[in-house]
Formats: structure tokens, C-alpha cells, sequence
């Protein structure tokens, strides 16, 4: 079985044009000439948000035989180095934040109209219990060990709180209208 005969033909859409906004090529002239082919950037919100997309088909569909089809052989039509990059870059990512600060950035991906806090609030809760009860695609960085972890901080006192105030603080997270965005920035990996 393959994800393009395992899925129906618009979440395969949906997938491919979140994965393909996700990783964008860039022209490497010297690359090129090294004949390495080119070069390509994460566009680390729309990351976020195939993660976001592939995990909602996931907790859809709920069978865990088709998680571990999706990829980029199995009709995401990236090439198997670029894919690698991508999810070495994506793996960067979530290592640098705790598991519940990378759950609660995922879920904010998915709402790119923004989304208030008691929704946002229940949208985290939900996301905390429907992925513990799948094994995910290990490329999105939410295996059911880090899941347990976010839902082991998202029981301490204040911890929707103090997530919002870091997201805020770190520059993930802006404010307008009442309504919570999600917010790109340049990572400082140095830190």
C-alpha cells in the first residue's frame, strides 16, 4: 500500500501542498556547478503546518498502518535528499523547544485566521489526547514519548499560561484582536 492509493485524492492534495510550502527551492549556482543539484530553505511556519495537516489526516483516519506510509517516497513528490534536509531542519526545530512549546506551535500552525485563547486552549487538549493515541509518522517530531511529555507539563499549575507567555516572549506567538497568530522569525540557533 502506498499513500496514494491509501488516501483519498484530496488529503493527498492537502498533504503535497503543505509538504511543498514547507520546503522551498532555492537557486544555488555553485551547488549547480558542483553538480549537487540546487538548494532549498524550510519555511519553518508552513512546516509546522504539514506537521499540523498530516497529524489531523492521521487522528482522521485512525489507522495506524497508514502513518508510517507517509513520506516523501509514498507520493509527497520530494526528492529523498531534499526530504531528508527538511526533516533534519524540522528535527532542529523541535529539539530547541520543550515538548509542550512544540505541540502548542503545531496547533497554532493550523489556524492561520488565528484563534482565540479557550479555543486555542481546547484545540492543545485535544491535540494532547488524540496523539497519544496513535503512533505519528516519526518526521514530525511527535512521538507518543514527547506527547506524554507535553501532557506531563501541560499538568503542572499554569501551564497554558506559561506556554503563551514564552510563545509570546520568543516571538511565535503575536496578539491582534483577541486572536492568537502564529508568527514566523528567524531562529537563532546559537542560543
Amino acid at each position: 500500500m502506498t499513500i496514494s492509493n491509501a488516501l483519498p485524492a484530496s488529503q493527498l492534495t492537502e498533504l503535497r501542498a503543505a509538504w511543498a510550502a514547507a520546503i522551498v527551492p532555492k537557486e544555488d549556482k555553485q551547488a549547480q556547478a558542483l553538480g549537487l543539484g540546487g538548494n532549498f530553505a524550510i519555511n519553518i511556519p508552513n512546516a509546522l503546518k504539514a506537521i499540523w495537516s498530516t497529524a489531523k489526516i492521521a487522528f482522521t483516519v485512525h489507522k495506524i498502518a497508514l502513518l508510517h506510509i507517509i513520506g516523501a517516497e509514498d507520493g509527497l513528490g520530494l526528492a529523498a535528499d531534499t526530504w531528508t534536509g527538511a526533516t533534519s531542519a524540522v528535527a532542529a526545530f523541535y529539539k530547541s523547544l520543550s515538548p509542550l512549546q512544540y505541540v502548542a506551535s503545531v496547533v497554532l500552525s493550523g489556524f492561520p485566521e488565528g484563534i482565540i485563547s479557550d479555543d486555542y486552549r481546547k484545540e492543545i487538549e485535544k491535540f494532547l489526547e488524540e496523539g497519544g493515541n496513535l503512533e505519528l509518522p516519526w518526521y514530525l517530531g511527535l512521538s507518543q514519548g514527547r506527547i506524554e511529555n507535553a501532557r506531563d507539563e501541560w499538568a503542572q499549575e499554569n501551564a497554558y499560561e506559561n506556554t503563551i507567555k514564552w510563545l509570546t516572549e520568543e516571538g511565535y506567538l503575536k496578539v491582534e484582536s483577541d486572536r492568537y497568530f502564529y508568527q514566523a522569525k528567524n531562529i537563532d540557533w546559537s542560543k
